[in-house]
């Protein structure tokens, strides 16, 4: 299979993409999963029909690594998951990582190949510095937790993952004085 997962960090409660915030200030980290095989048709010969192959991610879970010296996650409830993964969401706090965080579809007929949101996480500059967020795969919760796309896998074997990184960078908060 080939599936990116794309971690983006956005202004709080919107849709527009920021790569600096100052410490103290909130940010939504967002998670995107994105099924990167070809469509096209397949010809099931149970049937003698011609079909067009489902693609999208079923279930997306990731680990996401970041620097919690930098970088708080609110994790008193605050995240969102998107309504096309309505089942089996899981997010956990882990040393420095979001754990297995991720959920699954209820559609079976799939998703597309476009870019999708899975989850949308509140969190909070905490210092000043550059912080990566990585996704990275998910291990504790197997086969639970494991990344699966729509499709004939006869058809379309499992290949790869790949991930995007993004960085923010904590700039310190800038105080005016009038004397």
């Amino acid at each position: 299979m080939k599936v990116n997962y794309t971690v983006k960090c956005f202004a709080s409660g919107t849709n527009t993409q920021i790569t600096s915030i100052k410490v103290g200030q909130k940010f939504d980290l967002v998670l995107l999963v994105q099924d990167l095989r070809p469509a096209g048709t397949y010809f099931n010969p149970n049937y003698g029909l011609t079909l067009n192959k489902a693609r999208g991610v079923f279930a997306a879970y990731t680990d996401i690594l970041f620097n919690q010296n930098l970088v708080q996650v609110n994790w008193n409830g605050g995240w969102i998951f998107s309504p096309q993964y309505p089942n089996g969401q899981f997010i956990q706090a882990g040393l420095n990582r979001i754990d297995e965080v991720g959920a699954f579809a209820s559609s079976f007929s799939g998703l597309g190949t476009g870019l999708i949101e899975v989850v949308r996480i509140d969190c909070t500059g905490r210092a000043v510095g550059i912080n990566t967020f990585t996704p990275s795969c998910a291990k504790l919760e197997r086969p639970m937790h494991d990344t699966l796309v729509y499709g004939n896998i006869a058809c379309d074997p499992p290949e790869q993952s790949y991930v995007d990184v993004t960085e923010i960078t904590l700039t310190p908060v800038s105080i005016s004085v009038t004397l």
